[in-house]
C-alpha cells in the first residue's frame, strides 16, 4: 500500500516560489535562452524551436525542481503524523501496521493505493522510484512494517505499507542467487570435509 505525493500536483506552489526567487521571470527566461543559445531548444524532429516555445521549456525546467520540493513539504506533514502515531504506539508497546498507514492518510485526505505483486529486483511498474521503493517494501517486516521515511523520486514522494507478501509467487533466481550460491557453497565445504574424513 503506498501515499504518493505527485510533484505535477504542486504547480501553483511551485509557480508562487519562482515569482518570489526570481523578480522578472520572462527576462529571466530571454537571459537563459540567449545564454544557452536557440539550438539549446530543439523539437522532435531536432529543428529550433521558436522563442516562445523554448521559454516554456526553460520556464518548465525550472519549475520541475520547485514542483518537487513542494511535494516533499507537504510529505512531510505526513511524515509527522506517522512518526507521532509510532511514538503513541511505541508508548503502549506496539507498533504502525498497515490500518494505522490508512488511518492517518484517510484523516488527511491523502488516498492510499495498493501496487501490483514485484520483485525485489524489478520493483513495482509504473513508479518513478522503482528500486528505492523495492528495496525499503523488502526491509518492512517484524515490527517495521510501515516505511515512515519518505521515498524520494524524480517526479514523486512515496511511502509505504506493507500490505502482503505474496508466498506463492515463485522468487526468481536473481532474488535468491546470493542464498542459493551461499548454501552451494556450504554443501562444497561439508563434501570436502567429509572427504578428508574417511
Amino acid at each position: 500500500r503506498y501515499v504518493r505525493f505527485d510533484a505535477t500536483n504542486y504547480l501553483a506552489e511551485a509557480e508562487k516560489k519562482l515569482s518570489e526567487l526570481i523578480s522578472d521571470v520572462t527576462v529571466e527566461l530571454e537571459r537563459i535562452y540567449l545564454q544557452n543559445g536557440p539550438d539549446s531548444y530543439v523539437d522532435d524532429e531536432g529543428k529550433a524551436l521558436p522563442a516562445e516555445k523554448a521559454h516554456g521549456q526553460i520556464r518548465g525546467e525550472l519549475l520541475e525542481p520547485l514542483q518537487l520540493h513542494a511535494a516533499r513539504f507537504a510529505a512531510n506533514g505526513f511524515a509527522h503524523a506517522l512518526h507521532a502515531e509510532l511514538q503513541k504506539l511505541k508508548n503502549a508497546g506496539s507498533f504502525l501496521v498497515e490500518s494505522n498507514f490508512m488511518q492517518i492518510a484517510e484523516a488527511q485526505k491523502l488516498k492510499t493505493l495498493v501496487t501490483d505483486s514485484f520483485t525485489r529486483a524489478d520493483g513495482p511498474e509504473g513508479f518513478d522510484a522503482r528500486a528505492e521503493i523495492a528495496n525499503v517494501a523488502f526491509q518492512l517486516v517484524g515490527t517495521q512494517l510501515v516505511s515512515i521515511e519518505p521515498i524520494i523520486g524524480r517526479e514523486s514522494v512515496y511511502f509505504i505499507a506493507l500490505n502482503k507478501l505474496d508466498p506463492n509467487k515463485p522468487k526468481e533466481f536473481k532474488d535468491v542467487e546470493k542464498e542459493v550460491t551461499e548454501d552451494f557453497r556450504q554443501q562444497q565445504i561439508h563434501a570436502r570435509r567429509i572427504g578428508l574424513n574417511h
